[in-house]
């Protein structure tokens, strides 16, 4: 499996095991946009600070609505949505990662985090709030997708299905 995809089995495993109806993503891509848009959410909200990679990406689907920022931005975006999402997955560059998951704790039920231990992303600066845990795939030893949430009813579910996925 190449490094852009080993976070597919993970989002596949999201959305068709725990009703996944509104997804937001940062950082769109020919993976995981294709996967959400396969499963039909109610919404699919794509932020892409790469202009030539929304315009490859976005599709006409009156579901899909594809928003461009810049990488400083980004997170402000979540923070003035309404809305509240069951997955956000973040895929987008490295100095914005940290701000889009501290901005999706309070909107998200799962955030997904792409390459999860490469330390370029700067994972460990992410401040985590108190009931939030963390579930990681690691089926391939040099990229691994975590999955954080605060939903105690679906942790060992979750954990058994990240298990076997793959």
């Amino acid at each position: 499996m190449n490094p852009w995809s080993t976070h597919l089995p993970v989002l596949k495993c999201l959305m068709e095991n725990f009703r996944i109806k509104r997804v937001l993503e940062f950082g769109m891509g020919d993976f995981s946009t294709t996967v959400f848009l396969k499963h039909n959410p109610k919404i699919l909200v794509s932020i892409e600070h790469n202009l030539n990679w929304l315009n490859k990406c976005k599709t006409n689907r009156k579901n899909h609505v594809c928003r461009f920022s810049t990488t400083q931005q980004v997170n402000r975006i979540l923070e003035t949505m309404d809305e509240k999402f069951d997955l956000v997955f973040v895929d987008g560059p490295s100095n914005s990662r940290v701000a889009c998951i501290e901005a999706a704790f309070p909107k998200a039920r799962f955030i997904v985090l792409h390459d999860r231990n490469d330390p370029a992303y700067m994972w460990n600066r992410t401040k985590v709030p108190k009931g939030w845990y963390e579930v990681v795939h690691k089926k391939w030893k040099k990229w691994h997708t975590s999955v954080l949430s605060n939903d105690k009813r679906v942790k060992m579910k979750l954990y058994n299905l990240l298990k076997d996925v793959g």
